[in-house]
């Protein structure tokens, strides 16, 4: 586990959240995207979407966001 925190910093990474969330609160996605040190990194969130629900709720932006990070990793 040490060497996988020691590690996370330098990994991409593309957050999701809703800060209606009552299982991942959004600080903590907050927390995650600020403690990357570089630029291959992205957050994505809604204000009432249930856990793990904004697919459902919110389909069109969650995909052009998903492809944009994933489009801006070349």
């Amino acid at each position: 586990m040490k060497y996988i925190s020691s590690i996370a910093k330098y990994i991409t990474k593309c957050l999701i959240s809703s800060r209606a969330d009552e299982v991942t609160p959004y600080f903590m996605s907050e927390d995650i995207y600020n403690s990357v040190k570089h630029n291959h990194k992205r957050i994505f969130s809604v204000e009432d979407s249930a856990h793990a629900e904004i697919f459902f709720d919110y389909p069109t932006e969650y995909e052009a966001n998903v492809l944009e990070f994933i489009k801006d990793l070349n």
